[in-house]
């Protein structure tokens, strides 16, 4: 018990502390199965908070979820725990789905269960059976604050931003010093636009907790702060960096280990189709991305409309189905319906996929009337057939005078910082 409630509070030391609790019980009592799916957990966990590599993690993590399988193949927790390796370490959501509803079966009170099956479902783009897992496992577990963080992201997949910013309010009520009531707090006012509250929030959070890094690396990049992205951001950001400076052999050595979702952009924005395209077929087979529960998921609506032009120029049949989801939202809808900047800058990639100029331009206005930035309409081909308009320049200036305002902000916030802020040296 003191292992478990240790790695739940999800900081580096304690994670760590856990872990050794839980390993010294399991040498105690080598056949206690709910220390081994216990262990499951907390490699997990360290995986995502302390730096322990996913090779490195999925190693140490199997063998305890067979062990707790072998021990206890009925208990909601082992088949609970086999879930979590075949979702997080071997990316099988699809089989994970299958242990989790099998642990709700034989214990339905089983709020975990409830979540991880959220997480999967989410990592499959099913996003309101997403949605409904994660309520329920809150309305077993009300005060947990990671159901919380789960709701966060659910709902920003679902373009609610009012129930983002309840949730955070509500959490912040609950438990004021949560490390994610602050991160719940600060995305939401990122995805608002306001840049400099949320940089507050996350800066906060990395002095109290030694987080929300990579929050802060994301909206360093969006800034144009490219110096400060580089310290804390993932893969991702660093490849983009490598690239905007023209090292595109370093921006392909840093995403192989990537996901192939990640991956696919880079390797179209470096001109390699057939490589793009065989991490797409990838992705969309390992995720069944074709089924009829997948829909368009405002965190990843960008990678559709990239997804949807290679299908497209490799004459793949799944285009059709990319093309009815993305026809839905961006035709059947105008920026009016929208709120947050990922859909606008997608809204646009779309229309001038289709070679709609004007729509395009529309759908950038709202994002700019938002105060949003596009750090990479600087390089996305989409865009090159009006690049040098006159009405295409005049959306690039006022594009970058929005980050001009988010960055003076955000270097006086730094320039005159909390005393307790790490601050990057120089």
């Amino acid at each position: 018990l003191r292992g478990r409630s240790m790695i739940i509070a999800r900081t580096v030391d304690s994670i760590t502390d856990g872990i050794k609790q839980l390993k010294n019980a399991v040498s105690f009592d080598p056949d206690f199965a709910p220390a081994h799916s216990a262990l499951v957990d907390g490699y997990v966990l360290a995986y995502s908070y302390t730096g322990l590599s996913l090779d490195d993690a999925a190693m140490l993590a199997a063998p305890h979820a067979e062990r707790a399988l072998e021990l206890a193949p009925n208990a909601p927790e082992s088949l609970a725990a086999k879930g979590r390796v075949l979702s997080v370490f071997d990316g099988n959501d699809t089989a994970a789905i299958e242990y989790f509803k099998r642990a709700i079966d034989i214990n339905p009170n089983f709020a975990n269960a409830y979540r991880y099956l959220g997480l999967a479902q989410s990592s499959l783009l099913q996003v309101e059976n997403a949605k409904n897992s994660f309520d329920t496992a809150q309305r077993l577990d009300p005060l947990a604050a990671v159901i919380f963080a789960n709701l966060y992201r659910t709902n920003w997949d679902r373009e609610d931003l009012d129930a983002m910013r309840a949730l955070g309010q509500e959490l912040t009520r609950l438990n004021p010093d949560s490390i994610f009531a602050r991160r719940i707090t600060g995305g939401t006012l990122r995805e608002s636009g306001n840049f400099t509250a949320a940089h507050r929030v996350f800066k906060d959070n990395e002095a109290l907790f030694n987080a929300s890094k990579g929050q802060l690396a994301n909206l360093y990049y969006q800034i144009g702060r490219r110096d400060l992205a580089a310290t804390n951001g993932d893969a991702y950001i660093k490849a983009l960096l490598a690239f905007r400076e023209g090292d595109k052999e370093a921006a392909a050595d840093i995403m192989r280990n990537a996901g192939s979702m990640h991956k696919s952009a880079i390797y179209r924005w470096l001109g390699d189709i057939d490589a793009a395209y065989a991490l797409i077929k990838q992705d969309i087979a390992r995720r069944n991305l074709l089924s009829d529960e997948t829909e368009i998921a405002a965190r990843g609506q960008t990678f559709d409309v990239f997804y949807t032009e290679i299908l497209s120029t490799k004459n793949d049949p799944a285009a059709q189905i990319y093309r009815d989801r993305l026809r839905k939202r961006f035709d059947d809808h105008t920026p009016a319906d929208y709120r947050l900047r990922d859909t606008f800058y997608a809204g646009a990639m779309w229309h001038m996929l289709n070679g709609n100029t004007s729509k395009a331009l529309e759908w950038l206005d709202a994002l700019i009337d938002a105060g949003h930035v596009a750090p990479e309409i600087d390089f996305e081909p989409l865009f090159d057939p009006i690049r040098e308009s006159a009405d295409f320049q005049e959306r690039l200036e006022h594009i970058e005078e929005n980050a001009v305002r988010k960055r003076a902000a955000i270097d006086m916030q730094l320039a005159d910082p909390n005393p307790d802020w790490v601050m990057p040296e120089n």
